[in-house]
């Protein structure tokens, strides 16, 4: 039962660590890399 726990955990604090880099990166770091770039999407 300890090992499933552990295991819960850590899928936990991994998962939780994503969403919030993948989060960081998509509101702050990628707007700033678009506009030092010049990208342009194409539609």
């Amino acid at each position: 039962m300890r090992i499933l726990k552990a295991g819960i955990l850590y899928f936990a604090l991994v998962f939780g660590a994503g969403f919030v880099l993948g989060t960081v990166r998509v509101l702050f770091v990628e707007p700033r890399i678009r506009d030092e770039t010049n990208f342009k999407e194409k539609v």
